[in-house]
């Protein structure tokens, strides 16, 4: 699950106005660490629960309208990253079967609930939540910028992959590579050109080295309802746990 992939979902939500959207993003980026917390606290042969919350995830999902399709899908992009510790595991002679399974379905279960999230709260939306939540400042305008400028490269990247393929190149596969080859190189160098055109003009605008909140976070009853009962309720199956 790229940012790419999901730069537009990101960046203004699904907007269906359900009530999963609708929660204060404090709640909801409060819920996602959670959520993730636990998958990473659970014993290893816990793989009822994991099911469990995975049938969780795809109902709330539902809710906001999410289709379960799009999650599943979505969330597969992490499988790949428990590839190494198995690679690694089976040549130092401790591979086991069932640890690799367990790996997995903790690192599908995480990235479904990181889709989950995105998908329900735009990405200013978080960066504001994380500010509010004692983030620090540097940190969450660092993030929010490396955001804005991929955004700006993938544009970029884009347009030079149309234009390429409007005069004719890449058609075959020797070409191709090397088409790219040049685009990737030629996207570097005017890299820091462009950042420094997108400072200047961030500057233009009136940033005064943080990102104004055009939403004023405000919590509800049903906002510390939804965000008690989800704490509760995981803190309280992890007692039941051997």
């Amino acid at each position: 699950m790229s940012l790419f992939h999901f730069g537009d979902t990101a960046e203004h939500g699904h907007d269906h106005g359900t009530a999963v959207e609708k929660l204060d993003p404090r709640v909801k980026l409060i819920s996602a660490l959670a959520l993730a917390l636990w998958i990473g606290l659970l014993p290893m042969g816990s793989i009822g629960l994991l099911g469990f919350l995975a049938v969780g995830l795809i109902v709330l999902a539902g809710l906001a309208q999410i289709a379960p399709a799009t999650l599943v899908v979505r969330s597969s992009a992490a499988l790949p990253f428990v590839v190494i510790p198995a690679a690694l595991r089976f040549f130092s002679g401790t591979f086991a079967l069932h640890e690799v399974v367990a790996m997995a379905a903790r690192g599908y279960l995480a990235a479904m609930v990181a889709t989950v999230l995105v998908s329900v709260t735009p990405f200013p939306d978080l960066l504001a939540a994380a500010s509010r939540l004692g983030v620090p400042d540097l940190l969450v305008q660092t993030t929010a910028l490396i955001y804005r400028y991929l955004v700006v490269l993938r544009e970029r990247a884009a347009a030079m992959a149309a234009s390429a393929t409007a005069r004719g190149y890449g058609r075959n596969t020797p070409e191709r590579f090397a088409v790219a080859g040049d685009m990737l190189g030629s996207l570097l160098l005017r890299s820091l050109d462009r950042a420094d055109r997108v400072h200047r003009a961030m500057l233009a605008r009136g940033y005064t080295g943080r990102f104004p909140s055009l939403k004023p976070l405000k919590m509800q009853a049903i906002d510390w309802a939804v965000g008690l009962g989800v704490c509760l309720g995981l803190g309280s199956s992890l007692l039941w746990l051997p």
